[in-house]
């Protein structure tokens, strides 16, 4: 088995790529226009469960809300946050997918 195989059944439910959203102050996407994931950590303690964000999911025509998990994998398959849609003064947000990407310029 070569170095950096996944089999098809792994490949469907693992994440392969990944990196910090530090700046959403223009619309967030990767390249290659693949779905991806978030996991939105408070900074400050809360009780809180879920924070609704304004994103788009692979099979959307347009943004809306859309309510996430907090410090949890997003199970949604996003393709667009747009700008401002979430506070990193307040929340740290790391984006993952199933193949390697980065943050579209």
């Amino acid at each position: 088995m070569e170095n950096g195989y996944v089999s098809p059944e792994m490949y469907a439910t693992r994440l392969g790529s990944h990196g910090k959203i530090t700046d959403l102050s223009s619309l967030f996407k990767l390249d290659p226009k693949v779905p991806f994931s978030i996991c939105v950590v408070p900074k400050q303690a809360t009780t809180d469960i879920l924070l609704i964000v304004d994103l788009k999911l692979h099979q959307d025509d347009e943004s809306s809300d859309f309510p996430v998990p907090l410090s949890d994998w997003t199970p949604g398959g996003i393709v667009e946050i747009p700008a401002e849609a979430i506070d990193l003064l307040s929340y740290d947000v790391y984006w993952a997918c199933g193949t390697k990407a980065e943050r579209a310029v």
